[in-house]
Formats: C-alpha cells, sequence, structure tokens
C-alpha cells in the first residue's frame, strides 16, 4: 500500500503470509454473463464487458473497486482499449455499430454493412480493423 513506509515495504517483500494472500476486486459482478475481460496497457485497471443488460464496467486495480459502470444499448462482441489507460476505448456491438467511448461518455457511434466479428487495433498506425461475416 501506498501509505506504508519504504523499510516496510521491503519488509513486506519477504513475508510469505503477504505474498500467498488473496485480495478481492468488490463489484465484480455482472446480471446474467462478462462476454470480455481486458488490462488496460498500463496495468491499473481491468475493463470487463457483460450483457442483460449490455454494460462495461471499469475496475481500478490499485483500490481494488469499480472506477465507472456504463450501459450500452446493444450486446458487445469485442472491444479494444485505445489508450494507456481508460480513457479511450472501441466497442463492436452486434448490431452492427462501433462506438468510441471517451472519459466522458460516448464520442462517436458509426454502423458497419455487415455483422460484426471480431477487431483489433494497432497503435504504431492508429488503424482499427474490423472483421466482419460474408453474405
Amino acid at each position: 500500500p501506498e501509505w506504508l513506509s519504504e523499510k516496510k515495504k521491503t519488509s513486506l517483500r519477504k513475508d510469505e503470509e503477504y505474498k500467498s494472500r488473496i485480495e478481492l476486486i468488490q463489484d465484480l459482478d455482472f446480471e446474467a454473463a462478462s462476454n470480455r475481460v481486458k488490462f488496460s496497457k498500463n496495468q491499473r485497471f481491468l475493463a470487463a464487458v457483460g450483457m442483460y443488460p449490455p454494460q462495461v464496467k471499469v475496475y481500478e486495480l490499485e483500490q481494488l473497486s469499480m472506477k465507472f459502470e456504463r450501459h450500452m444499448d446493444c450486446e458487445v462482441v469485442q472491444f479494444e482499449i485505445l489508450s494507456d489507460d481508460y480513457s479511450k476505448m472501441c466497442f463492436l456491438q452486434s448490431d452492427r455499430t462501433i462506438e468510441f467511448h471517451a472519459k466522458f461518455g460516448t464520442y462517436y457511434k458509426t454502423r458497419i454493412p455487415r455483422v460484426g466479428r471480431d477487431m483489433i487495433y494497432d497503435p504504431s498506425l492508429c488503424d482499427l480493423f474490423v472483421v466482419g461475416s460474408s453474405p
């Protein structure tokens, strides 16, 4: 923990009981099921999407608590965290919609011609590749 002195932190590294303990994240549950779970690139946040109702929840791992939750209009098929933290995210939904979210909420929505199956983000080119079904 941050409130401990440096000397106390180094002594905890050698404590077997401290190393083998289990810490639980509060409110890590969904009404029906969770479809996808991803860590942010800086490993400080955990994002999970679930259904019934469709929603996304972001957890801060240092505090072991939920940062926020947002409800969606449709079930999320796949999602990507575009930034190092949770501030920019993209959601591929089952109704052919791609939603871009920022810290404040929904930033932009667009529809694709076919039902989306998967997507991946290439940060070096800032490209989002979306794969859809064929006729």
